[in-house]
């Protein structure tokens, strides 16, 4: 059994050896094409993630969460017998002449501060939470039209399904409501236009727009 003595003594050796060692390591690492770039940082951590993978990665995942929730909405509505309207015919209604006569009604069922902030072209406001306040001038419209299409914020907003049972209680047909499941939401998502403050001059700046679009 080697002596504390022997052991002492053979530090440098080991010293030696070891050093040897690591200069060859490094020398045949360099000269490898299989060799590690020792300036890489092989281990992946949200501090090495790209800002910008990061946030395509959220958005990716919020579009995937929020089109989640319309589905769900619109499974649950048809449910209880309202029809869905998508964000393509809702779109198609902004060059209707129907919309403008009044054949067809957008009733947005959000609370008047978000109607004033901005809204669908064309849309009453019929707030579910004060309905008295509005009633009068909406019912006569929803009475005599061929379409209702109510629409909140979308997805799990149920503000829009409160305010069309509202209407169907008190005497609009079911056959002709329908429900925008998206909502403001999704129609912002889509850069389609909008119109903010009282409804009176929707369709002259939506006719505005439209000029605008059109002119080369």
């Amino acid at each position: 059994m080697a002596s504390s003595k022997d052991l002492n003594n053979s530090w440098p050796e080991w010293l030696f050896v070891l050093g040897l060692g690591t200069a060859l390591s490094v020398i045949l690492n360099h000269h490898s094409s299989n060799g590690l770039d020792v300036t890489r940082d092989y281990f992946l951590t949200s501090e090495t993630i790209s800002p910008k993978d990061s946030n395509s990665g959220r958005q990716h995942s919020s579009d995937h969460s929020f089109e989640t929730e319309v589905q769900q909405s619109i499974e649950r509505l048809m449910q209880k017998g309202f029809q869905p309207k998508s964000t393509v015919e809702v779109v198609a209604l902004m060059e209707d002449p129907r919309l403008e006569s009044g054949e067809v009604v957008l009733i947005d069922a959000r609370n008047e501060t978000l109607f004033q902030e901005r809204h669908i072209p064309g849309a009453y406001l019929l707030d579910h939470y004060k309905i008295d306040q509005y009633i009068d001038l909406v019912l006569p419209m929803c009475q005599i039209a061929e379409q209702v299409i109510v629409y909140c914020s979308g997805g799990h907003c149920e503000d829009s399904e409160f305010t069309a049972t509202d209407l169907q209680q008190l005497g609009v047909s079911q056959d002709k409501l329908f429900i925008y499941a998206a909502g403001m939401r999704g129609w912002n998502g889509g850069a389609y236009p909008i119109a903010m403050g009282d409804r009176f001059d929707d369709f002259e700046e939506l006719h505005s727009m439209q000029q605008a679009q059109e002119t080369p």
